[in-house]
This record gives C-alpha cells, structure tokens and sequence, in this order.
C-alpha cells in the first residue's frame, strides 16, 4: 500500500470514528462480524501483504501471529460474554486484560452486581464501596451509602 492511500485510510477511519466515537452494542457486535469475516474471506491477500512487507515471511507464521490472534481474540470475547450472560447473573465479574476496548466491551456487555478489571475481591474489603449483586445474586447489598438504598 502506498503511503498516499495509507494516509487516505487512515483520514477515513479517524472521520469515523469522530463521528461515532461511543457505538453501541449492536454497531459493536456488527462490526466485529465484519472484522471476523473480513479476515476470513482475505486471509491469502493479507499473508502475501505481510509476505511483501517482511520479506520473506511464511504464511503459516503469518497466520499464527497475525490473524489467528485477532480471530481467535474475537471468538472468545463473544463466547465469554454469551456464556456469562445465558446464566445467572454473578455477584462479580473480574476480567483480567490489558485491553481498554476489551474490559469496555465486558463491563459494557455483562450485568453483574459489580466488575473489577484486572482486580478481584477489592471492594469487599472497601468498606465505603457498595457491593451487591442483581438478579438471583443480589439478595442483600451492603458496604457504602449506595449499599443501603
């Protein structure tokens, strides 16, 4: 790709997402469908890109560092979420990432009473933090002002 269409791309991409920087859930999960397939449908043109640009690169190291990361990274956020979401709802949820859009995307995605990224148990020991659950789990709230309302 030359820098002149890179840059283009990049225009386009930084437009979009200034003109909806907060998409929600359904414009989210779309769109990583979109991703998802469009890797899947250009597998062969990406290997030959990176080829191209590494020089001399396989294609099985392409796929095993490049895409199935990416693939792999979509599927099981999608397959966490359902999970989570077809049961009851957890007092809890602790996912561990280091991932900004991925913990939105959780904290966005599953009811729980509370979520701590990359932390667990914390606002049980935080005496000024609420702590309760919903649904089935959220027989009694305590902790904090917000507990007792």
């Amino acid at each position: 790709m030359e820098s002149s269409s890179l840059a283009q791309c990049l225009q386009q991409q930084r437009a979009a997402f200034r003109a909806n920087p907060y998409p929600d859930l359904a414009q989210r999960r779309s769109h990583l469908a979109a991703l998802h397939r469009f890797l899947k449908e250009n597998e062969a043109s990406i290997i030959e890109a990176i080829d191209a640009d590494f020089g001399g690169r396989s294609a099985t190291e392409t796929r095993m560092l490049e895409l199935f990361p990416v693939r792999q990274g979509i599927r099981d956020a999608a397959e966490v979420i359902q999970y989570v979401n077809d049961h009851q709802r957890p007092l809890a949820f602790y996912p561990f990432t280091y991932d900004r859009r991925l913990a939105h995307r959780y904290i966005t995605e599953v009811l729980s009473g509370s979520v701590g990224v990359n932390e667990a148990i914390v606002q049980v020991g935080q005496h000024d933090l609420p702590f309760g659950g919903v649904g089935a789990s959220g027989m009694g709230h305590y902790h904090g002002h917000e507990g007792f309302l």
